[in-house]
């Protein structure tokens, strides 16, 4: 139209001049004409925006639910190939790269049609010369689009890094706390830096993919109209306004999409990568039911059988081991029947098979023949309890409202009563991801309220009382397990063989084959009974076998007193900045860019406002002829105008791209460096999807995301301020109208910023409680599959994508308010420039600059109040970096200058501990640890024991030093450790935890992650904890991989590679935290021996609910509420009438209690000797 405008004011001068192709002669008419098609377009353009917007939400919420919901299906085959890192990726970038494909393909199509309407007028003014811009757009364009396809292949290449990453982030957060006691976070912060750097190998190919791109654009944009003009001229055709000017708004049409063409056309590409992705995902096998075991109702059993196996074999999947020559692990030709009400013992030696047993029960293992049938609902607690985060109640209820009638009674039976009573509000206490603020025994315990809430038909326990203290071992076992249950089907993998005689049946396991079954009397009385030797290496003489039931002690014998006051509730809400990005989050940024890189983009950025505003001014002075030059002049000097032009703008988005890629390197860098050196607190304090969210998806924004928009705000900044020029230039009263519209534009801009910006950080928040619930849905996926939850679960995962995208939803309202607006203004300013033109107020050249710049000044402002108000909402990612890199708490030094040197110290591993004092971070007011003053000298074997809270494990984490004290001094081998580098403490402690972590890679990497140990030593030690013949059945021995969390081995074996790494190590001083509670008494014996021989001269101190494991120790400490009421040698405490001590072994049963009083007798005067 402006072309007709252009005309119709030419004809008001010449009335002579032609009027072919008018669409009328009425200048009136053709200024409304304009104005309404300029209205109608703003309208269908936001119109069409909202479908867009509203198709991509509901496309995204439709993706999550469908990764998510296969998640908890798919086989343990397809696990192995597709990690919870990557299912994390696949719902985040996969999902969001795939939501942009329908608006990118809708985007391509209409700049299709916009780009053939403009070349045909182009035709129509400048004739012949058209082929020159066709060819020349063509050829740039074809060029693009043949780089497009590379441009996806690195971003495919960046993806599968970023899977990679992602699941190694996921394993250095989920065993924290184990890096930290052992000191090796600069282990993991080299694997991730490598993993980035693989990473980065992708984003830098994809960035200087990208700068070739957009300095083809750019030389398209300026090559495209400079070089149909020149051809143009030279031809002789006439360089008035109306060809000129009418021709560049038309140019404009052609060239405003091949500013997106190309990274639309990426974008599909991109989705083509994405999809192939997800589709692979969600094409994966799932178990089929007839690998599984078959649930039926109870009432269908045909026999009061509550379990029914025939000829049944079970085996994990290959892909667990595919790497292995050796054959996967399995249960073979199980035959077993266990009836309705029965409760069952399933025992054997570690490794035998007991887990995978109740894994093969709730679809863990694939069923390749026989059959094997239950009858009746289920219910199942997993050997390491799976716990929420969320309140008490929710992890009992399990989203089960029918659960709430049974709930008191499962605390009850659980003994979970006097824990509620000291947790601030009971069971609306808040606990976090995997139970943080929760002890091992409280895991164990809600996880089993959970089960008896359920009230389910046949419960599946792995060991639940492995974690307890004695007393409470044994309550549980009477008051749930043949209380509560006892009218229930109950089978129970243990390794506490004195409950054997409580039992109605006992299944022993060994090497995946049941050797026997049947009640203690009968497998007792059987010559050549497998467990008759099992019971021996349990200590039980052939009188007390024959007891089908264990005396109890006195229930009213007086116990260790009330547990320390329940720490304060650890999780906290996630930070949020609030108010404009502040000065120091911005030069932080633009320093991490580079200074001089900032400086000379600006710098670059003015050099092209002058070339662009002198080229507009330069085609009025030349259809004027002001500068009378001669043609061929006036095209030369066009043609390095453009050139010039061209080549800054290359320069400025090449630099933007480098600043930007070098701030994510450095950013990325600094938070992790920062998350490393973060306090166990913190990460107690965080859910893993919430920390997850920082290093993955605000990562990938500062990678991807920043970019464009700054090149972008330069373009638009530029072409804004030389059209304001221009239009000073060709009327005051021009310029005096777009002052009031900047004007009225700014005021709207400051009314919605700070709004988007909340919005911005709201959403950012708004995506961790997703994660996390992805995150822990995987980790716990078997017990949700027992309960039968899935449903229940994906109803639960769909309101938070709700959550997460109705953040979303707002967001681009709040977009669509302001780009309406200023559009509706940019309308108004265009209708203000026609009716000047309508009244002669200006000429026909000014005009043609003054409407080229009209249409310019409005689009380009609003492109520019988006672009900022995007790039101030991107930096909301930098800020959540940049909290982690600068003002996350720290842990103290790691070395100092006075440590001591490598293998000198400690020399002996003499402990003293004077009036110590330590309160949780979150209750400074409450001590945990009081007054406790205790010497423990070289090599003495120290048993610590005490009901939970009594501040057992906040002594063995005051020793390296997680927790710091209030008060007080521990010295190890006369140094205070208060003085010492944090590596230093922790790498000459050893600790063996009570949940054993091993992390993806190899046996040897494992053992040795510092490669500081050769074949031999390593076999040895094998050796020593009977995993030998156990790798040497491996194919790749110790190369044999590791899967993640060491899924691949058993509970038990684990634990086993924990000590073998602790008798690798030699250490002085050996922390064990309840060590040997997933070990049969084999092992267990096996133990206790190495600890006599091979930790001889090594001081350890054992955290123990098992009391036999400390019958033989030197001295035994009972703490009580923080404080030491007793500290004395087994044999010492247990004559004493009043001990506490002397009353937990009593509680264990008269039978054990027995077996310890012996042992530690025999140990009190064989060490006197």
């Amino acid at each position: 139209m402006i072309p007709q405008i252009l005309r119709v004011l030419q004809l008001q001068n010449d009335p002579s001049a032609s009027t072919d192709g008018l669409i009328h002669t009425n200048r009136y008419v053709v200024t409304m004409t304009l104005f309404s098609m300029q209205l109608v377009y703003v309208l269908v353009i936001f119109l069409i925006r909202s479908l867009q917007i509203n198709l991509s939400i509901k496309m995204n919420s439709t993706l999550v639910d469908a990764i998510y919901s296969k998640s908890l299906y798919i086989s343990t085959k397809s696990r192995q190939e597709f990690s919870e890192g990557k299912i994390n990726t696949l719902a985040t970038a996969d999902a969001e790269a795939i939501v942009g494909f329908p608006i990118g393909l809708n985007n391509l199509l209409a700049d299709a049609v916009q780009i053939g309407l403009a070349l045909y007028y182009i035709s129509r003014v400048f004739g012949y010369a058209t082929w020159v811009a066709v060819g020349v757009y063509l050829g740039l364009t074809l060029g693009q689009l043949v780089a497009a396809p590379f441009l996806a292949n690195q971003f495919k290449n960046y993806m599968a890094a970023m899977d990679d990453r992602t699941k190694i982030i996921r394993e250095f957060l989920y065993g924290i706390k184990i890096i930290k006691f052992q000191a090796i976070e600069s282990i993991f912060l080299k694997t991730i830096n490598a993993s980035r750097l693989n990473q980065l190998s992708g984003l830098s190919k994809l960035t200087t993919m990208l700068v070739w791109l957009f300095s083809a654009i750019i030389i398209q944009q300026n090559l495209v109209p400079t070089a149909s003009i020149m051809v143009y001229a030279t031809l002789g055709y006439p360089i008035t306004a109306e060809n000129i000017f009418g021709g560049l708004a038309l140019f404009d049409a052609l060239l405003g999409p091949s500013g997106s063409i190309v990274s639309q056309f990426a974008s599909v590409l991109q989705f083509g990568v994405s999809f192939k992705r997800v589709r692979s995902f969600i094409i994966a096998e799932e178990t089929r039911p007839n690998e599984e075991t078959v649930i039926l109702p109870s009432n269908q059993t045909p026999n009061g059988s509550a379990l029914e196996f025939v000829n049944a074999t079970f085996t994990w999947d290959p892909a667990l081991s595919e790497s292995q020559k050796a054959a996967p692990f399995s249960l073979e030709r199980i035959t077993l029947r266990i009836p309705h009400g029965a409760c069952v013992a399933v025992v054997g030696s570690v490794g035998s098979g007991k887990s995978s047993f109740l894994s093969a029960l709730v679809g863990g293992m694939r069923k390749t023949s026989g059959s094997s049938t239950m009858y009746g609902s289920v219910a199942y607690c997993a050997q390491e309890p799976w716990i929420q985060s969320g309140t008490i109640e929710d992890n009992i209820l399990f989203g089960n409202d029918s659960a709430r009638l049974n709930l008191q009674k499962a605390v009850s039976a659980s003994c979970l009563e006097h824990d509620l009573e000291l947790m601030p509000n009971g069971l609306g206490t808040r606990i976090g991801e995997k139970g943080i603020n929760l002890s091992g025994g409280q895991k164990s315990r809600v996880a089993l309220a959970r089960a008896i809430a359920h009230d389910a038909d046949i419960y599946l326990l792995d060991d639940p009382i492995a974690a307890l203290d004695a007393h409470v071992g044994k309550d549980v076992f009477d008051n749930a397990i043949r209380g509560t249950l006892r009218k229930k089907t109950v089978i129970l993998a243990t390794h506490q063989l004195h409950l054997l005689p409580k039992v109605d049946m006992i299944v022993l396991l060994k090497n995946g084959r049941i050797l026997e079954s049947g009640t203690f009397r009968e497998l007792m009385s059987k010559s050549n009974s497998g467990l008759s030797d099992l019971m021996k290496n349990y200590h039980v003489d052939d009188a007390e076998k024959s007891n089908l039931a264990v005396n109890t002690a006195d229930p009213n014998a007086s116990t260790i007193g009330r547990t320390a006051k329940y720490q304060n509730e650890n999780a906290v809400d996630e930070d949020r900045r609030v108010g404009r990005v502040s000065k120091a989050t911005l030069s932080s940024y633009f320093a991490s860019c580079g200074k001089t890189i900032v400086a000379f983009c600006c710098m670059m950025v003015a050099v092209g406002l002058l070339l662009t505003t002198f080229s507009r001014i330069y085609l009025a002075l030349w259809t004027n002829d002001k500068l009378h030059l001669s043609q061929k002049d006036y095209r030369n000097y066009y043609a390095i105008i453009g050139a010039l032009d061209a080549i800054t703008f290359c320069l400025v988005s090449g630099f933007i791209f480098f600043a930007t890629y070098r701030a994510s390197v450095i950013f990325h860098n600094l938070a992790l460096n920062g998350l490393m050196k973060a306090p166990m607190s913190f990460f107690d304090s965080q859910p893993v999807g919430r920390i997850l969210n920082r290093m993955t998806v605000d990562v990938r924004s500062l990678d991807m995301n920043m970019a464009m928009p700054f090149i972008n705000i330069s373009g638009n900044l530029v072409t804004f301020v030389s059209s304001i020029i221009i239009v000073a230039y060709s009327s005051s009263y021009l310029l005096l109208q777009f002052s009031v519209f900047s004007y009225y534009a700014y005021s709207m801009f400051q009314y919605f910023t700070t709004s988007y910006r909340e919005l911005k950080r709201l959403s950012s928040i708004m995506k961790s409680p997703l994660l996390s619930h992805i995150s822990e849905s995987l980790t716990g996926v078997d017990s949700i599959k027992a309960f039968g939850m899935q449903k229940q679960f994906i109803e639960q995962a769909r309101l938070k994508v709700d959550m997460s995208n109705s953040s979303t939803m707002i967001m681009s309202s709040a977009q669509f308010w302001l780009g309406f607006r200023l559009d509706m203004l940019t309308v108004l300013v265009i209708f203000v420039l026609l009716i000047l033109a309508a009244t002669n107020v200006s000429h026909p050249s000014s005009l043609g600059v003054a409407l080229i710049s009209g249409l310019s000044i409005g689009e380009s402002l609003n492109a520019l109040m988006q672009l900022i108000s995007q790039i101030e909402a991107s930096f909301n990612s930098v800020e959540r970096l940049n909290y982690y890199a600068h003002e996350l708490p720290k842990e103290a030094a790691r070395s100092l200058p006075n440590d001591p040197k490598n293998g000198t110290w400690p020399s002996h591993g003499a402990v003293s501990i004077n009036s110590l004092k330590v309160s949780y971070p979150n209750r400074p007011d409450y001590l945990v640890i009081k007054d406790l003053s205790i010497n423990i000298i070289p090599g003495e074997k120290v048993g610590v024991v005490g009901r939970t809270g009594s501040g057992k494990s906040t002594l063995m984490s005051i020793l390296c030093r997680i927790m710091e004290p209030n008060q007080g001094i521990i010295e190890i081998d006369g140094i205070n450790i208060a003085t010492l580098g944090l590596d230093t403490l922790r790498s000459n402690i050893q600790i063996i935890p009570q949940e054993p972590i091993l992390f993806r890679g190899t046996i040897r990497s494992n053992l040795s992650m510092q490669s500081k140990y050769s074949d031999s030593e390593i076999w040895k030690a094998l050796e020593m904890v009977g995993l030998k013949e156990y790798v040497s059945a491996l194919g790749e021995k110790l190369e044999d991989p590791i899967l993640e969390n060491g899924n691949n081995m058993s509970v038990g074996q684990r634990q086993l590679m924990c000590l073998c790494k602790a008798i690798l190590a030699k250490p002085k001083l050996l922390i064990m935290d309840e060590a040997t509670a997933s070990v049969d008494s084999v092992a267990d014996s096996r133990i206790q021996d190495s600890i006599e021989t091979l930790f001889k001269d090594t001081t350890v101190l054992s955290i123990a609910h098992r009391l036999n494991t400390i019958a033989a120790f030197d001295r035994v400490l009972v703490l009580d509420e923080g404080v030491a009421v007793e500290f004395d040698a087994p044999h010492v405490l247990l004559g004493r009438k009043e001990s506490v001590f002397s009353d937990l072994v009593s509680a264990t049963g008269a039978v054990n209690a027995a077996i310890i009083r012996q042992v530690a007798s025999e140990h009190y005067f064989n060490y006197d000797e």
